[in-house]
């Protein structure tokens, strides 16, 4: 894209490129864990959850563009697959990972690491770096424009 690109033409390879992304997610990672009936949308809640377990469903909306009802559908879906368990503390339910969660959750990582190194692998370390901030500026952007619609 040239310097000369609208905001329309950004938008509109945003909205290609995210779409063509998430297919690419599902194609090559969706297939190793359809034997546990999961999909993309599990797999990321449970990493969200593995990432910081004792969380409530509420804290994962805030991690996630999921809205409640989907996220409680979800987690409803993951403990009933017995890979996620609620455990009371206090009059907060905590969301907890059990180990068959846990040996899920490493193997998505370990996928998700090798999709991105595919992913990445024609960009040289400086760019890759450069990306990644760029997008984490990009991340932390969106997440302020959210909040400020949220109030």
């Amino acid at each position: 894209m040239g310097s000369d690109v609208s905001a329309r033409d950004i938008l509109e390879f945003l909205e290609v490129f995210s779409d063509k992304f998430k297919r690419c997610l599902r194609v090559t990672i969706e297939p190793l864990f359809e034997e546990d009936g999961l999909k993309l949308y599990h797999l990321i809640i449970l990493a969200v959850i593995g990432r910081q377990e004792g969380m409530c469903q509420k804290e994962i909306t805030t991690h996630l563009p999921y809205d409640k009802s989907r996220v409680s559908m979800v987690v409803t879906e993951l403990h009933a697959m017995g890979l996620v368990e609620n455990v009371a503390k206090g009059k907060l339910r905590s969301l907890v990972l059990t180990d068959r969660g846990r040996e899920i959750n490493e193997v998505f990582k370990m996928a998700v690491s090798d999709f991105t190194d595919n992913l990445f692998s024609q960009f040289k370390g400086e760019e890759r770096e450069a990306m990644i901030y760029n997008l984490g500026l990009l991340d932390e952007r969106l997440n302020g424009i959210l909040a400020a619609h949220n109030h």
